[in-house]
């Protein structure tokens, strides 16, 4: 069961910032890797779900690089992701709701709905979309998409780095040359997205 701590019944889900990655239900929170194995995400996690409000809910997919390299084929690979997603998820008191291939959309745990819909091993999108106020809310294939609602929340220093251990990898995946933008929609407060947007253009400035 999601907890709700205010009055959005939405379900925020952390998942690969992955362009392909379609969710039908559920608001894609995107992270390298679905956030696993990024430094120092449990200084950004509790920040993350009291701007959100609500206990986060956390999916893999099947072609993340981020931490599937080196597993030799797809039921290996799934079987790997599920195990270390069911560890992940308990240490920092997300739900995991399952794993998602390239195939027809799929029903997970907690009402999750989604698949992979960009062609299997070919990345396709032209930039790289900072969230600021609350999550992907139109699903694009020229998005890889990353979640900043939580940057005014923490120290710029710590904002920054992860920021950019994220970008780096995902230009070094990527087949295009890919432009760093944002957008603002969600229900997060106006003064909330206003204070994440001023940081994020500082982000950006130091990442171009």
């Amino acid at each position: 069961m999601v907890k709700k701590k205010g009055k959005t019944n939405l379900l925020y889900v952390i998942s690969s910032c992955d362009e392909g990655l379609q969710l039908n239900q559920g608001i894609k929170i995107g992270f390298v890797g679905a956030g696993f194995g990024i430094n120092q995400l449990d200084l950004i996690l509790p920040a993350l779900e009291d701007v959100l409000q609500q206990q986060l809910i956390v999916v893999s997919s099947q072609d993340d690089d981020f931490h599937i390299k080196h597993v030799p084929n797809v039921k290996k690979q799934r079987i790997f992701i599920n195990e270390k997603f069911v560890f992940f998820a308990k240490k920092h008191n997300l739900l995991y709701a399952g794993h998602l291939d390239f195939k027809e959309p799929q029903n997970l745990k907690y009402e999750v709905r989604g698949h992979m819909v960009r062609p299997e091993g070919v990345h396709v999108a032209q930039n790289i979309c900072f969230t600021l106020g609350g999550g992907e809310q139109i699903y694009s294939l020229a998005n890889f998409v990353l979640s900043a609602e939580w940057i005014s929340s923490v120290d710029f220093d710590l904002a920054f780095k992860i920021m950019k251990e994220q970008v780096d990898f995902i230009k070094k995946i990527s087949f295009n040359k890919l432009n760093l933008i944002f957008q603002k929609d969600g229900l997060l407060s106006d003064e909330l997205k206003m204070k994440n947007e001023k940081i994020i253009e500082k982000i950006i400035q130091k990442l171009s």
